[in-house]
C-alpha cells in the first residue's frame, strides 16, 4: 500500500511504505470516519473540515524516494469518503462538488490538504486534513476513511502515519479526529477502536441530533414561549448581518468557545471582528450557501442569537450551528424562542419543501438537548473527538537573556518550540513560568495576554507572538 497527497489538476506522487511508514496488521477502521459533525474549530459561516490546499507536495516526504505509480484524482479519493459516509443512517459529509470548490478556493483562515490511500490501481483509503491559520495552530483536524473491505489490512495506520508527518512538518503537536457511533449500537464499533489502538483519548462526546421537515409544532412552542421574553425583540435576517448589529453580534459570536462545554477538549476560542465576520459572509455568499440567523434583543442590545446554514449541492439539508443566550439573560425560554422563529424563516424561504435540520449537542449540555427535543429533534448517533498529541520537533535553543534594562522576560524571540510547561492558573504578569524557563508555546497572533497564561488543569498549548513581553 502507498499514500498519496491528492490535488486536482496535477499528478499525485504516490509515497510507499518507506517514505509513509509501513503498513502494520491491524490498522482497519478510521480514526474519523469520514463527515462533519460539530467541528469545534468551525462557527458562524466557517467550512466544515473537507477540502485540500493546493500544495504539489507533501512536506516531510522525499518525493525522490517515492514511486511515482500515477496519478489519483479528487472523484476516486472522495469515492471513498463518500462510501464511508453512506454507512452512517444520516450522513453529513460535505458534497464532493462543494468540497472541490473548497480545495480549488479555500476560505482564508483555513488551509486543507487531502490524502489517499492506494493498493495496487485501487483506492482504498483516504484523508481529509483540515489546518486553522489563525487560531488553534497547534492542532491538525483529520478526518480518515478505509473501505470496509480493505479494513484490519495496515490502511488506516498508514493514513495515520502520513497525518503525524504532515503534522509534524507543520510543527503541529495535536492530532484531532472523530468518530460516529450508531446511537442505538450494541457493542464495539471499529472507529473508536483505532483510535484507542493508535494512542489517541476521547476529549468530547456529543449527540446528532436531527429534525425532519416540515414540522407542524414551530409556531404553538414559539407561542408558549412568548410570555416569559416580553420585553424582547427577536429579529430574524437571511444572509449578512445588518450593519446596526454587526458589532454586538461579533461580540456574541466570541462567547461561543467559552460558554459552550466543550468536556476535556482545550481550544483557543475565536476572535471575531467586523472585518471577520465580513469575510466569512462574503466567502459563504460566492459559494451560493445560504445561511439565516434570529438574535434576541433587549433596550436594543443583542443578548442571544442562533444560526443556520444551507447548501446548494444539498437541498433541503439545513445545518443547525450556534446557539447562545448570555448567562445573565438565561432563563426566559429564549433558546427555544431563538430557535423556534429562525427554523420559521428558514423553512418559509425553503416553501415547506421536505427536508432535515441537523445539529450537535454536547453531552453535557442538558439545557439545550431539553430545548431540542421540545422542538421535535432525535437522537440519532454520537460522534466523540479524539486527541493525540506528539512533542515538538523542534531542538530546544540555548538560554537568552533579558533584554538589556527590561524588567519583563521576553517570551521566545527565537521562534522556536520549547520544553517547559507554565504552571497551572499561574498569572502571566512577570515572567512566563516560575522557574525563571522560557514558555512552552507561542501564543496566537496579536496583544500580549494578561490574563491568565492557561486555563486550570490544562497544558498550555497556543503560542506567544514572537519576541512580544509576557506583560
Amino acid at each position: 500500500m502507498r499514500v498519496t497527497r491528492v490535488t486536482p489538476g496535477h499528478p499525485s506522487a504516490v509515497y510507499g511504505e518507506g517514505s509513509a511508514g509501513p503498513a502494520r496488521d491491524g490498522g482497519g477502521a478510521s480514526a474519523a470516519p469520514a463527515g462533519n459533525g460539530a467541528d469545534p474549530l468551525a462557527t458562524a459561516g466557517d467550512i466544515p473540515s473537507a477540502g485540500s490546499d493546493a500544495a504539489p507536495a507533501t512536506p516531510g516526504v522525499d518525493p525522490s524516494a517515492a514511486s511515482v505509480v500515477g496519478r489519483v484524482d479528487l472523484a476516486s479519493a472522495y469515492a471513498v469518503l463518500e462510501e464511508v459516509a453512506s454507512l452512517r443512517e444520516f450522513p453529513t459529509l460535505l458534497p464532493r462538488a462543494e468540497a472541490e470548490t473548497l480545495l480549488r478556493d479555500p476560505p482564508p483562515e483555513y488551509r486543507f490538504a487531502c490524502f489517499a490511500c492506494v493498493d495496487g490501481s485501487r483506492v482504498v483509503g483516504a484523508a481529509w486534513l483540515t489546518f486553522s491559520q489563525s487560531e488553534n495552530r497547534h492542532l491538525l483536524v483529520a478526518d480518515l476513511a478505509v473501505l470496509p473491505s480493505a479494513r484490519r489490512r495496515g490502511a488506516g495506520t498508514l493514513l495515520l502515519d502520513a497525518v503525524r508527518q504532515q503534522a509534524a512538518a507543520d510543527h503541529r503537536t495535536v492530532v484531532l479526529g472523530e468518530t460516529f457511533t450508531p446511537y442505538a449500537a450494541a457493542g464495539p464499533v471499529p472507529g473508536p477502536a483505532f483510535a484507542e489502538a493508535h494512542g489517541f483519548t476521547r476529549q468530547y462526546s456529543a449527540l446528532h441530533l436531527v429534525l425532519d421537515l416540515p414540522t407542524d409544532r414551530l409556531e404553538a412552542l414559539a407561542a408558549e414561549a412568548a410570555p416569559y421574553h416580553r420585553e424582547y425583540e427577536l429579529i430574524s435576517w437571511p444572509d449578512a448581518c445588518p450593519a446596526q448589529y454587526v458589532d454586538e453580534y461579533c461580540g456574541l459570536l466570541g462567547l461561543v468557545d467559552q460558554e459552550v462545554p466543550l468536556d476535556e477538549l482545550a481550544i483557543e476560542p475565536k476572535r471575531w471582528t467586523v472585518e471577520r465576520l465580513r469575510t466569512a459572509e462574503a466567502h459563504r455568499r460566492e459559494h451560493g450557501r445560504t445561511g439565516w440567523t434570529t438574535v434576541a434583543a433587549a433596550g436594543g442590545v443583542l443578548v442571544g442569537f442562533t444560526e443556520l446554514a444551507g447548501t446548494p449541492t444539498r437541498p433541503g439539508q439545513f445545518e443547525q450551528r450556534s446557539t447562545l443566550v448570555r448567562r445573565e439573560h438565561r432563563g426566559r425560554r429564549l433558546g427555544i424562542a431563538l430557535k423556534a422563529a429562525n427554523l420559521q424563516a428558514a423553512t418559509r424561504s425553503a416553501r415547506d419543501a421536505p427536508g432535515t435540520v441537523h445539529t450537535w449537542n454536547a453531552e453535557a449540555n442538558h439545557p439545550m438537548l431539553a430545548v431540542n427535543q421540545q422542538l421535535g429533534f432525535r437522537v440519532v448517533e454520537r460522534q466523540d473527538l479524539w486527541l493525540r498529541t506528539s512533542p515538538p520537533t523542534c531542538p530546544l535553543p540555548p538560554p537568552a537573556p533579558h533584554p538589556p534594562g527590561s524588567p519583563l522576560r521576553w517570551v521566545n524571540p527565537s521562534d522556536d518550540w520549547l520544553a517547559p510547561q507554565n504552571p497551572l492558573g499561574q498569572p502571566c504578569t512577570s515572567r512566563a513560568n516560575p522557574a525563571d524557563e522560557w514558555s512552552p508555546h507561542r501564543n496566537l497572533l496579536g496583544p500580549p495576554r494578561v490574563a491568565w497564561v492557561n486555563p486550570p488543569g490544562k497544558r498550555l498549548a497556543h503560542r506567544i507572538l514572537l519576541g512580544q513581553p509576557c506583560v
